[in-house]
């Protein structure tokens, strides 16, 4: 009888030490848990964006470009964007991004550059609500045609930057200097945006 009760005394003493050790390794599981996930909360901290700031990586900048449309006498808009991660906003300003893309369109789907061909952008100044663009001589020496397609071309570059809500005026000068006349165009005023080239005019 005492051997029977001795060894129950010793199946209950292991089986307390057994179930002592389960919970301790449970409890030892949970606090790994728990740092793992504190760990895991602190890189989601480190690793995303400061309060306030947003990521801006794949995040889109619009501009609008205003282009002719070939055989027609008018120009239509277009919105164009660049990623604001683009090494180019690294030395350059959308403005002059736009301005820059509108020089270099060529032609595309019916649509081509309303700046003549040779056209280099040599500077573009912002003076409070006022735009002054500097081109090349080639702007004034590959200027075709009359009042109206000389309009039509420059109502191209003025859109594109009077677009921006910063922007109401556009001055137009060549290497550094303001010409008196353009194909019967005045050239030393401050012009602004121009509605009258647009399809449904």
């Amino acid at each position: 009888m005492k051997k029977i009760m001795i060894v129950a005394m010793i199946i209950i003493l292991s089986m307390s030490l057994m179930i002592g050790c389960s919970k301790e390794d449970e409890t030892s599981d949970a606090n790994k848990n728990n740092d793992v996930n504190k760990i895991k909360d602190n890189e989601d901290k480190n690793n995303s964006p400061e309060e306030g700031k947003e990521s801006t990586d794949n995040t889109d900048i619009d501009y609008v470009l205003f282009l002719k449309e070939k055989g027609y006498p008018n120009i239509v808009s277009q919105t164009m964007s660049i990623k604001s991660n683009d090494e180019r906003l690294k030395t350059k300003t959308i403005k002059e991004i736009a301005l820059q893309h509108l020089i270099d369109f060529g032609e595309f789907n019916g649509l081509v550059s309303p700046i003549p061909s040779g056209t280099k952008l040599l500077g573009l100044k912002i003076d409070g609500n006022k735009a002054i663009v500097d081109f090349s001589k080639e702007f004034q020496d590959n200027m075709k045609g009359d009042v109206y397609n000389t309009m039509l071309s420059l109502a191209g570059v003025i859109n594109t930057l009077t677009v921006a809500e910063d922007i109401e005026k556009v001055v137009f000068t060549i290497n550094g200097q303001t010409i008196n006349n353009l194909n019967g165009v005045d050239m030393t005023k401050e012009f602004e945006y121009n509605v009258d080239f647009f399809p449904d005019k």
